[in-house]
């Protein structure tokens, strides 16, 4: 029980060094700070109650208001707390959690994150130095919270192997699928694994004040780079889930607008790490990529979808900067095109037996190479989908409506701290709205964020026969959307509904596109191949080719 609930004061314990000692809330982990006595540590939590309070705030519990403290136990410190983080167990902690207590501390955790993205989100790249010019910028903050993220997953038993030339091949505590009575065991018993939720997020307890009015620095959102379980390595697939396999053909490209992701289709090739696709150099992605070089590609196997995100650069023959890039790749570079025209050869032949009806902007002499060099990569097991028809918004015209109507997998996408992000998700229609349910644990997703939804009918050899949309708005709370969408599928991963409030939509039919934006109800249809300056103002998402 919290102490809110029992109407008592809030319960504490002082971790006391040599130089440093630390005050924790027993029932509220991650409220902890440190002063160079046991008043200044107890004054500097009080300090710290309102930021604190957001959180649990954010994870629907009820506050102690206002706020007296009780110490209750008193450990002896160690060089660790000298130095900074609180490093011993209380005694609070050794009490095995029941099924209520483990959802409340996950509750705390999922919506103490969900601050620190909103605060990289808001912050700055480069953050303003302490008095003697030291400290981290953001990007470097996120990643040493992903450093420890990946040293509390490895104590759950799910970190990556020792062998992983990845540093950041790991999973973190944010993302785990253990229910949440597991929450501070140490899966093989022995000692238990409080410091996760205890010991509070770098920017929540310390970086704050750097940022001034942007809050505090969260880890890299979704963070999760690979399960151990699913034996993944970039791109190097285990016998089940090898291009050969793969449930389409090819695979999806978010990027980031300037309101919203954007996300269209890309054939695509792997060379030592690298993903390669090509595109018309007028396609809007190219513009798009320009400005903002990040991406997220999603690959789609029967029960599992592998995301690969990180920079991207974009090598045209045209231009003299990108050919001397090029010249300096050139073996790397020459690789990955021949992987790309032998896994593609199919598309190719296509081409050639659809020529009339392909713009003349898609052809070689007017394309560019986009390479997508894999920094991170996360693993989503897909459960079995069968779902029945069901006709997506009136946004799309009946003929693509009626194509996508019995395709039960879509991606929603939203743009993180490291760029654009991408997860596999059911859907439903919602009148003029749609639901969402994203199949794993998004703790970045929250009311108001601005998300796309594309679904897809991929052919295996003709780009002419494809058939797409991206639907984008904002997410808004839904009490009944998680039922609602279960009455399409039956059944589907925990997890949290949305219901997504329209803005517009885009669909492409081949190398045809079209866009509907509500809040001028304009309707718009162009070939891929024209130079559309107002797909770069308004960041549509129709940014497909082949």
């Amino acid at each position: 029980m919290s102490d809110a609930e029992a109407g008592a004061e809030v319960r504490v314990y002082l971790e006391l060094g040599s130089r440093r000692t630390f005050a924790c809330a027993c029932e509220w982990p991650g409220w902890a700070r440190s002063g160079r006595s046991e008043e200044e540590a107890l004054a500097a939590l009080g300090a710290y109650t309102p930021r604190y309070r957001t959180v649990a705030t954010g994870a629907g519990l009820v506050f102690p208001e206002p706020v007296s403290f009780q110490v209750v136990e008193r450990l002896r410190g160690s060089s660790t707390t000298d130095f900074g983080a609180p490093g011993q167990i209380p005694s609070c902690d050794r009490v095995t959690l029941g099924a209520q207590d483990g959802t409340r501390l996950a509750a705390l955790l999922g919506s103490a994150w969900q601050r620190l993205d909103e605060a990289v989100a808001a912050a700055p790249s480069r953050l303003r130095k302490g008095p003697r010019g030291g400290g981290r910028d953001r990007d470097a903050i996120v990643a040493h919270v992903l450093g420890a993220e990946s040293v509390y997953a490895r104590r759950l038993g799910l970190g990556p192997s020792p062998k992983s030339p990845d540093p950041v091949a790991a999973v973190t505590v944010r993302d785990l699928d253990s229910g949440p009575a597991d929450v501070g065991r140490s899966p093989g018993g022995g000692r238990p694994l409080a410091s996760p939720l205890r010991r509070p997020p770098h920017g929540l307890a310390r970086a704050r004040p750097r940022l001034g009015d942007g809050g505090s620095i969260a880890r890299a959102e979704p963070g999760v780079v690979r399960r151990p379980d699913l034996r993944l390595e970039t791109m190097r697939l285990d016998s089940r889930h090898d291009r050969s396999k793969l449930a389409s053909p090819v695979g999806l490209l978010a990027l980031e607008g300037r309101s919203h992701p954007v996300v269209g289709p890309a054939a695509f090739a792997e060379h030592d790490g690298v993903i390669y696709m090509t595109t018309s150099r007028h396609a809007a992605k190219v513009r798009l990529l320009r400005r903002r070089p990040r991406a997220a590609f999603a690959l789609t196997w029967p029960d599992l979808a592998l995301v690969l995100s990180g920079p991207i650069e974009i090598y045209d023959p045209r231009s003299l900067t990108s050919s001397w890039r090029a010249v300096r790749r050139a073996p790397a570079l020459l690789a990955g095109m021949a992987a790309y025209l032998l896994q593609n050869a199919a598309y190719m032949a296509g081409y050639l037996g659809d020529r009339d009806r392909v713009p003349g902007g898609w052809w070689p002499h007017d394309r560019v190479l986009i390479a997508l060099r894999v920094q991170r990569r996360r693993g989503f097991r897909l459960p079995p989908l069968d779902a029945p028809r069901a006709m997506p918004p009136a946004l799309l015209p009946g003929s693509v409506a009626a194509a996508l109507a019995l395709r039960p997998l879509a991606y929603v996408s939203w743009v993180g701290p490291l760029g654009p992000e991408l997860a596999p998700s059911g859907w439903a229609p919602d009148g003029d709205g749609m639901l969402a349910l994203p199949l794993g644990r998004i703790g970045a997703l929250q009311a108001g964020r601005r998300v796309t939804l594309a679904l897809e009918r991929p052919h295996p050899y003709r780009a002419t026969q494809m058939v797409g949309a991206s639907l984008w708005g904002a997410l808004a709370s839904e009490p009944d959307a998680r039922r609602r969408v279960l009455l399409r599928y039956g059944r589907l991963p925990a997890g949290r509904a949305w219901r997504m409030e329209l803005q517009g939509a885009s669909w492409w039919t081949g190398f045809e596109r079209g866009r509907t934006r509500l809040e001028r109800a304009a309707v718009s249809a162009a070939p891929w191949g024209a130079a559309d300056r107002s797909a770069e103002k308004d960041a549509s998402p129709a940014a497909g080719g082949f």
